[in-house]
């Protein structure tokens, strides 16, 4: 349990509950988080009284913990939650740690409040958040989007969609990338964060006496570093910056799908090209790639003359983002969903970037 506060001030004592139907000896800390979220919904419109909470750990992994709540009014409205751990001690350990030259804890609150917030983009909307009055990780109160991860969703036409969405994405992010970048709260996807990649998975190699890897690395050696100056030429834009399957989620309404992207802890500002490489990352038939490619091009109105320049710049940014996994960290496992072969990815796209 630990004491908490909203963030204007007003004090609450808030306790992550159990899974599933609250006992007994847990009213009184359901009856403070009700408070707590009931003044935060208030304040967005969602008022009336609570009548009953159900709190369970969320079923999809990330980085900080999760946990679901459903609030029931009495009116019989249910409104559902996602809590998610931000700040110093977030960090789930057996998620591995992000580098120290990457990670902010605040970065995702900053984000939805300055961002994804402002411009409308379809993320899961940040009612407030729920802080600890010492030391500690506090909660984002967020939505509950409804919908099924993109990486569970076979249709090509939702991953075209997806593409679309994040076309109009970065054209909105393109007139404020500069002024949110000179905040220093986004990640800087330049080339020297680029160049740091590629060092770091061959002392991780070497470390782990992985012959096959340096020699592989080695290969590409001079193929990343030409990946990583195209890459700085081109003109930036704001980025989800882990824009992968698992962190969109999807539902059909009607004859088209909504998208909601999620988990915004990396966002980041620089070349538009590396959040389309994450989306199209991994083993892919190359006509189910094209089309995801091509429904991002239209969109973005990328000229038909400029095609192969841009699939040249996407090879570059799928080879960075390839070798970023294999530099992560030294013991870091990647979890299921980005469990890919960065090793056999990384050599695919140095092969298709043009010399």
């Amino acid at each position: 349990m630990h004491d908490g506060k909203l963030r204007d001030g007003s004090p609450h004592r808030v306790r992550s509950l159990a899974t599933g139907h609250l006992a007994a000896p847990n009213r009184k800390a359901a009856r403070a988080l009700a408070r707590a979220l009931g003044t935060l919904l208030a304040r967005a419109g969602e008022e009336g009284r609570i009548v009953s909470v159900r709190v369970r750990p969320s079923p999809y992994r990330s980085t900080h913990a999760l946990e679901e709540v459903s609030l029931r009014f009495d009116d019989n409205r249910v409104v559902h939650l996602v809590l998610k751990t931000y700040g110093a001690g977030a960090v789930l350990e057996s998620s591995g740690p992000r580098p120290r030259f990457v990670a902010d804890p605040y970065r995702e609150l900053w984000a939805y409040e300055n961002v994804v917030g402002p411009l409308r983009v379809g993320a899961p909307r940040l009612y407030g958040t729920l802080e600890p009055k010492g030391a500690g990780a506090g909660q984002l109160v967020l939505e509950r989007v409804r919908g099924a991860p993109l990486s569970e969703v076979g249709e090509l036409d939702a991953w075209t969609a997806t593409a679309a969405w994040l076309a109009q994405f970065h054209t909105r992010g393109e007139p404020v990338a500069g002024r949110l970048a000179a905040s220093g709260h986004p990640l800087n996807q330049d080339a020297a964060l680029h160049s740091r990649w590629l060092p770091r998975a061959r002392q991780h190699a070497l470390e782990r006496n992985r012959v096959r890897e340096l020699d592989a690395l080695e290969q590409i050696a001079s193929t990343y570093g030409r990946a990583v100056r195209r890459l700085a030429e081109r003109p930036r834009t704001v980025l989800h910056g882990e824009l992968y399957a698992s962190n969109v989620i999807v539902h059909r309404s009607g004859r088209r799908w909504v998208v909601r992207p999620v988990d915004w802890e990396a966002m980041a500002v620089g070349p538009a090209v590396l959040d389309l490489a994450g989306l199209v990352s991994g083993r892919w038939d190359g006509d189910r790639r094209a089309a995801i490619v091509d429904a991002y091009g239209c969109a973005r109105g990328v000229p038909r003359h400029s095609r192969e320049t841009f699939w040249d710049l996407l090879a570059c940014a799928r080879l960075v983002i390839a070798v970023q996994w294999l530099g992560w960290a030294k013991n870091w496992t990647p979890p299921s969903e980005h469990a890919h072969d960065w090793l056999e990815e990384a050599a695919r796209a140095a092969e298709a970037v043009v010399r």
